[in-house]
This record gives structure tokens, C-alpha cells and sequence, in this order.
């Protein structure tokens, strides 16, 4: 597995609808990441592979019987892809969720819905799915974060209120039962974060969890102290990457 660039890489974590795009537009507003990144650095953000085309997101969610094992599979390649630039750039790179964590989620449900006998994502497109899954870190364009900022609400009936407020027509297609079933498959992450990382081989991200079962678009308070504790550990992150001469100043040089 190849090693990242000069850079941290912190990803956030949690079923949908828990809040991961709208703390990720709080910190790049409040302009603090570049500041931690230092000279000679950027910022980067990582889109959400699966937001790119409501179309799809809608044909899925209203099919998912024919067209699982496809989207699920797809899915990996564009986050596969999406993650290359990665070990290419210096600075601090923030993503919106990870492979395992789809793998061990999103995949794990798709594995026990069935028709009848008909299986949605059957052994065969599992063994696939891991198969690229491997692939994609041993070829190292799916880096393994240092931080991961795993999201969670206190009621599944939030994220199901929260979606029903959501614009695009693709996400709107999604049955509260199938958030509601997905939940189970997200609390087996966080229990088992470190079990999972391990078994892949790849080393464990610290985890950091966050309750972000308030009203994020009325308490202002409430996301502004969200956004602040996790600058924080990504400035005592970053603060410990080893990084080269030309990254640090003159005068402390001196």
C-alpha cells in the first residue's frame, strides 16, 4: 500500500442525513483550515461520489431490486477514482465518508435484502466488491484516513425528517424503512471501528464521535461548536505530520 502525500486526510462518517455536507461548508466558511494547512499547503474537499447524478440516485432507489449490485459496485469505483488525488496533493484533504465504511454499511444491508430467493447483492457481486475493494488500497488510490468524524443522531426519525426536507428528487425517493434498517449496519461500524480496519489490514484512523442530533440549520451555536472541535483535531493531527523543510517558516527556524 503506497503512503499519502505530504498530507492529512480526515474524512466524515455517518448515515445520511446526519449532517456531513453542512459541517463540511461550515468549516471551508469559516476559513480556519488553511490557516492549520500553513504555507505551501491547500485545502482540498472530496465531493460525495454517489451526490453527482440525481438521476441515478432516483433510478436506484426506485429499483433496487435489478440495480444494487451495480449502483453498489459503481459507487466504489467512482469513490476509488474520486480518492486517487489524494496521495498526489500536500495540505489537509477532507472527504465525505470512506470505501470501508460503504463496504461495511451501505454493502452490508444491500447483502441481506432479497425478493423472494432473489438476492439484491449476491456472494458473486460480494466477491467482486472486495475483490476491487483490495485492489483499489493496495494500488494506493484509496489512502486510509487519519481521522475519521463519525456523525450520529439520538432518533432514526430525525434523518427521516431531515430527508423529507432534502431539495434534490433522488434522495426523496428513499423509504424510511430503509433508513431506519441501514441504522443497525452504521451502529455495527462505530462499535466495531477498530475490528474493521484491522481485518482489512490498514491502519485504525482515530475516531472521533459527534452528536448531531440538533436542529444544525437553527443552532447556530450548537455548529459552530461542532466545527470548532474539529479544527481542533485536525490542528493536533496535522501538528504531529512529519512535513518537509520548505513547510515551515523562517522564523521558527531560527
Amino acid at each position: 500500500m503506497k503512503e499519502k502525500g505530504d498530507n492529512i486526510y480526515v474524512v466524515f462518517s455517518g448515515h445520511m442525513c446526519t449532517g456531513k455536507d453542512t459541517i463540511i461548508e461550515i468549516l471551508e466558511k469559516r476559513g480556519n483550515l488553511p490557516k492549520i494547512a500553513g504555507p505551501n499547503a491547500k485545502v482540498h474537499i472530496l465531493s460525495e461520489a454517489v451526490n453527482h447524478d440525481q438521476d441515478v440516485l432516483a433510478s436506484f432507489y426506485k429499483n433496487m431490486e435489478d440495480t444494487t449490485e451495480f449502483f453498489e459496485l459503481g459507487t466504489l469505483c467512482f469513490r476509488s477514482v474520486l480518492s486517487s488525488i489524494i496521495s498526489k496533493v500536500r495540505g489537509i484533504v477532507v472527504g465525505n465518508r470512506h470505501v470501508i465504511e460503504a463496504r461495511q454499511t451501505f454493502v452490508e444491508h444491500s447483502r441481506s435484502l432479497k425478493n423472494e430467493d432473489k438476492r439484491f447483492f449476491d456472494e458473486t457481486a460480494t466477491g467482486v466488491y472486495d475483490m476491487l475493494l483490495r485492489r483499489a488500497i493496495e494500488k494506493g488510490i484509496i489512502p486510509i484516513p487519519e481521522i475519521v468524524f463519525f456523525l450520529f443522531v439520538d432518533d432514526d426519525n430525525i434523518l427521516i425528517e431531515r430527508n423529507k426536507k432534502r431539495n434534490d428528487p433522488g434522495e426523496k425517493s428513499i423509504d424510511p424503512e430503509y433508513i431506519k434498517n441501514l441504522s443497525v449496519y452504521f451502529e455495527n461500524y462505530r462499535k466495531n471501528f477498530a475490528d474493521i480496519y484491522n481485518f482489512f489490514g490498514v491502519p485504525v484512523p482515530k475516531l472521533v464521535e459527534i452528536n448531531t442530533s440538533v436542529d444544525l440549520f437553527q443552532d447556530e451555536q450548537a455548529l459552530q461548536q461542532i466545527a470548532e472541535r474539529c479544527e481542533d483535531e485536525i490542528r493536533k493531527a496535522y501538528a504531529k505530520k512529519r512535513r518537509s523543510l520548505f513547510d515551515f517558516d523562517e522564523q521558527k527556524l531560527i
